[in-house]
C-alpha cells in the first residue's frame, strides 16, 4: 500500500531523475529527500525498469509509507516457508505474522525458516505473542528482572498455540537484538 507500489514501481527499478533533475549516481538519501514532500502532492520520477531496461516517467502521489515488520514471506521448494521478520517488533507484528503464517500453511508449508537477522528488537509483548504461537499455553516465555523488584515479571504463553510441532530454523546475526533474541531463545528452549 505504499505510494511507489500504487504507481507501479517494482523492486530493482532505478531512479534516473526526480522532477526533471538527474539523480543517477546520487546517494539514496539524496534521492529520498527529493522524492519526499507534502502528503497528497505529486512528484515525477523517471526510472529505468529492472527487467526490461526501458525508461519511463511516472507520477507518484506522496503519502505515508507503511513500515511493516515483515517485508517478505513466501514458500520455498519442498513446502518450506520463509518469513523475513527483520524490521523490528512493532504494534502490528503479531497481526502481520499470523496473516503470513496462515497464508503459508494454506499453500502447503510444513516447515519454517524464520529470518531474524539484523532485527533490532522492539516491543516485548510482540515477542511474547510471536513465541506464544509455537509454545504450549502456560509455559514461561521470558522474565524481566531489575533493581525494583516490584517490576519483575514472568511472561507466560496465555493462548493455545498455533503449531508446536512445525520444524523450524531461525536465522540470527550479531545485530539481532532484544525481542528477536527472546523469540529465538524461546524456540531454542522449547
Amino acid at each position: 500500500d505504499s505510494p511507489a507500489s500504487s504507481a507501479g514501481l517494482r523492486f530493482g527499478d532505478k531512479f534516473i531523475a526526480v522532477n526533471g533533475e538527474k539523480v543517477l549516481g546520487k546517494s539514496s538519501s539524496y534521492v529520498r529527500d527529493k522524492v519526499r514532500g507534502k502528503r497528497g502532492t505529486l512528484v515525477r520520477v523517471t526510472i529505468e525498469r529492472f527487467d526490461t531496461r526501458r525508461v519511463e516517467t511516472i507520477e507518484l502521489r506522496r503519502n505515508r509509507v507503511p513500515s511493516p515488520s515483515i517485508p517478505d514471506a513466501y514458500l520455498l521448494r519442498q513446502n518450506i516457508g520463509y518469513i523475513d521478520l527483520s524490521e523490528g517488533f512493532n504494534y502490528t507484528t503479531i497481526v502481520e505474522f499470523n496473516a503470513v503464517l496462515n497464508e503459508l500453511k494454506a499453500q502447503g508449508m510444513t516447515s519454517l525458516i524464520l529470518d531474524l537477522r539484523d532485527n533490532p528488537g522492539g516491543l516485548l509483548n510482540e515477542a511474547v505473542n510471536i513465541s506464544n504461537l509455537f509454545v504450549e499455553k502456560g509455559k514461561d516465555i521470558v522474565s524481566t528482572k531489575g533493581k525494583v523488584t516490584e517490576w519483575n515479571k514472568v511472561y507466560k504463553a496465555l493462548d493455545d498455540p498455533l503449531d508446536t510441532q512445525i520444524p523450524m530454523v531461525i536465522l540470527t546475526s550479531s545485530r539481532s537484538a532484544s525481542a528477536s533474541e527472546i523469540v529465538s531463545g524461546v524456540m531454542q528452549d522449547y
